[in-house]
């Protein structure tokens, strides 16, 4: 049990398992993603001129989603990362909000494999891109939540870093909206919107370090 400045009680937890948690399963996750590009044990009859060449073009699906949920898992991690840095306490509900974003975090391999297995079906991307809404969007929530009860939040969090913190964790839910609409208009590879990431955070620093 924990105290804000105000003498208050609340029903306060230590940040630190879940912290561990959430790192845990992010590691799992992303360690999953690898299983998805399946070498054949045979090579087909009569051989290819070039075998090892032709495998790895066959491939080339299962290296796009790879790299694709690699990318947006990293993404998702470091933003939680930035902004966990700045919680001192987790309540009930918000370690809750918490289980049940890693709870589709740790979905995404197989959103993955069904979108690279499927690759020609706008319904797979679909999958994909609607898991990685809800992580987005419940992310978000938790920042919110946590947002709405400052004593959840260091002190020293200024209103500027808030602000930064909100238009970082909107980045992602708003990228899946957009490979979402694509999907549903029969874009069969909607996902490869989610490499614009590293752009849009560059900006987003590059503007912040222009801020006076």
């Amino acid at each position: 049990m924990a105290k804000d400045s105000d003498g208050e009680a609340h029903n306060l937890l230590n940040k630190n398992r879940l912290e561990a948690l959430t790192d845990g399963i992010f590691a799992f996750a992303l360690t999953l993603l690898v299983l998805n590009i399946e070498v054949p044990a045979e090579l087909p009859i009569p051989l290819p001129d070039q075998p090892v060449q032709t495998l790895l073009l066959h491939l080339t699906p299962d290296f796009t989603q790879y790299f694709t949920a690699f990318l947006v898992l990293a993404s998702f991690w470091f933003s939680h990362h930035l902004f966990f840095d700045k919680v001192r306490y987790a309540d009930r509900t918000l370690t809750w909000l918490c289980i049940f974003g890693l709870l589709f975090v740790a979905l995404i391999p197989f959103s993955t494999q069904l979108s690279d297995t499927y690759v020609d079906f706008p319904l797979a991307a679909v999958v994909f891109d609607l898991n990685v809404l809800v992580i987005g969007a419940l992310f978000l929530w938790q920042w919110r939540y946590a947002n709405g009860n400052k004593h959840l939040l260091v002190e020293d969090f200024s209103d500027s870093d808030r602000k930064a913190a909100e238009n970082r964790l909107m980045v992602l839910p708003a990228v899946a909206i957009i490979g979402l609409v694509l999907s549903v208009i029969g874009f069969t590879h909607s996902t490869v919107v989610f490499f614009a990431l590293p752009v849009i955070y560059m900006g987003m620093s590059r503007m912040k370090s222009l801020v006076p």
